[in-house]
């Protein structure tokens, strides 16, 4: 973020104090790498003082991309502000973000003001890629629900014109996405083309028991509303949430496969199974967790995001998991086999953080680091991948 060629991390709310969210804006905070595997705490530099910093109250989720096509990384941020009931029985809500680089070198917030990303909601995920063919990215937020519209606008559709300016395209969803409750629920979001017709068609991971995890297939244009352009994913009985959903063709035939995170609604949000769905030669989804996904670590808390990374040097991508911020695990990956499956490595075999492992090039060897990152303005661990070795200066 400062025009320095190292990979650099930015870092989001929410804050935690007295056993609870607390619904106050947190600024980003910026970490600069010097090339040798330390950061240095400077978003005042990025964004040019400190009060131009961004200050969202709960950053779900973050995406890179070069939305205004100058070269560099732009930011696009999904929040949904403190996550308990008010005194209304309402979400407090918050707008999301978006931050683009300027000619200066400089980063800007610019979702302020602007109707496609100021406005009150709860926004679960989101997802970035070019969905209508124009050479540009855009963006597809996911609500769960949003304030002062219609209750049932889950998927607010960004059409990106080339220069990061956004416009709000409205699209009711087929019927077929709709469950035995009144409006569907999803957590998360993926572009990607499922289909092999070159669009990006949009994956979403259920959000409550009764609702479909589901693809919508893109006509070309960025539309997903067609009626034969529905195709529900294999569903389990118990692990009915689905907080992430990667994209990977897992059994390596040339067809997109999905490994889905997932957790239970009863108890809310309580243990991790993450399942493995194979695409046939119809275009079905086979559910063959047993065999690529054999081992599984029930009773640990559940998956935040799936990455996929060469944690092992062996040129096939391994599963790297990410936690909220206050765990500290030593099981935080499963490395990629010869025949597709993934398995765990020994307990304590790659080391143990504290914190959530985030893949990174710190040192600037062109290869992936971990960095544990254990919340705002705490320090990070920071291992180098070579031999995963931490590196304490």
């Amino acid at each position: 973020m400062n025009n320095d060629s190292f990979d650099d991390l930015v870092i989001g709310g929410p804050r935690w104090e007295n056993g609870s969210f607390v619904d106050v804006g947190v600024p980003l905070q910026v970490l600069l790498t010097d090339g040798n595997g330390f950061f240095k705490e400077d978003a005042a530099l990025v964004f040019g003082s400190e009060n131009a910093i961004p200050r969202p109250v709960h950053a779900r989720e973050g995406v890179t991309a070069d939305f205004n096509r100058d070269g560099f990384p732009d930011i696009a941020i999904a929040s949904h502000g403190a996550d308990f009931l008010d005194e209304s029985g309402r979400f407090p809500m918050e707008r999301n973000f978006l931050i683009l680089s300027q000619p200066n070198g400089k980063y800007t917030e610019v979702g302020k003001g602007n109707p496609a990303f100021d406005y009150l909601g709860f926004t679960h995920s989101l997802a970035v890629g070019d969905i209508d063919s124009d050479g540009d990215v855009d963006i597809v937020f996911n609500d769960l629900f949003v304030q002062d519209e219609e209750f049932c606008m889950n998927l607010r559709i960004l059409v990106n014109d080339g220069s990061g300016n956004f416009t709000h395209r409205i699209e009711t969803l087929p019927d077929a996405v709709y469950a035995d409750q009144f409006c569907p629920s999803w957590l998360s979001t993926s572009l990607v083309d499922m289909n092999g017709d070159t669009h990006l068609d949009l994956v979403l991971g259920g959000g409550r028991t009764g609702d479909k995890s589901v693809i919508l297939f893109n006509d070309g244009a960025g539309v997903f509303n067609s009626p034969d352009g529905v195709h529900e994913l294999p569903s389990n009985r118990r692990y009915v949430l689905v907080p992430d959903v990667l994209a990977h063709d897992v059994n390596m035939d040339g067809r997109m496969d999905l490994i889905l995170s997932t957790t239970r609604e009863e108890p809310f949000y309580e243990g991790r199974y993450l399942r493995v769905l194979i695409q046939n030669t119809d275009g079905d989804y086979i559910d063959e967790t047993s065999r690529y996904m054999p081992q599984q670590l029930w009773a640990l808390p559940w998956v935040v995001e799936l990455r996929l990374v060469d944690l092992n040097n062996d040129d096939l991508e391994d599963l790297l998991l990410l936690f909220e911020y206050s765990e500290v695990s030593s099981r935080f990956a499963y490395l990629r086999a010869a025949d597709g499956s993934f398995k765990l490595p020994a307990a304590g075999a790659m080391g143990a953080g504290n914190g959530t492992a985030v893949n990174i090039d710190v040192d600037g060897d062109q290869d992936t680091d971990l960095v544990f990152v254990r919340g705002l303005f705490a320090e990070p661990e920071v291992y180098l991948l070579g031999a995963l070795k931490r590196n304490d200066g």
